[in-house]
Order: structure tokens, then sequence, then C-alpha cells
């Protein structure tokens, strides 16, 4: 996973995770301090929490948008949580 290009990453760029049992808060964030181009050519977010990043993940952006590292998007935070977590 050595980087072989990073650049930062807008303020406001968070990853997120889904509180699976339905209560507040709803997701937890981690902020993204930008973001790399690894040795074996998949983009990955740079972030100093080191339990935040796993395989896959999911970006807040700036402007409200949710993306998954597999490239499913939604318009905003409660269209993805629907999804992350049916029937919240």
């Amino acid at each position: 996973m050595t980087p072989k290009v990073t650049w930062p990453a807008l303020p406001g760029t968070y990853l997120v995770s889904a509180n699976i049992d339905g209560e507040e808060p709803h997701f937890w964030r981690s902020n993204v301090l930008g973001w790399a181009i690894c040795m074996d050519g998949l983009v990955r977010p740079i972030i100093i929490d080191p339990n935040g990043l796993m395989e896959t993940w999911t970006v807040l952006h700036p402007d409200g948008r949710v993306e998954k590292s597999n490239g499913d998007e939604f318009e905003d935070t409660a269209a993805w949580l629907e999804v992350a977590v049916p029937g919240r």
C-alpha cells in the first residue's frame, strides 16, 4: 500500500461508518487528510484514525454526497443509511 502519488482532500471530507444498532449517532466519521494512489493502482484515503480504514470504505464529500469504494453513490447520508442500516 505504498503511495505513488498523494494530494490533499478538500476540507469537510470524512470516512463514515454506519451505527448498525440504529441509535444516535447514526454514523461516525473520521477526517480524510488526503488521497493516495498506491502501488497496486488503487486510490485510498489518508486518515489518522488507525481503526477507520478497512479494505472497503465510505466517504462523505463536502457537498454532502456519500460514495463507497466500490463506486456506489448516494445523494446524502440519509439515502446511504437507508441502504447501510435497512429498517432504521
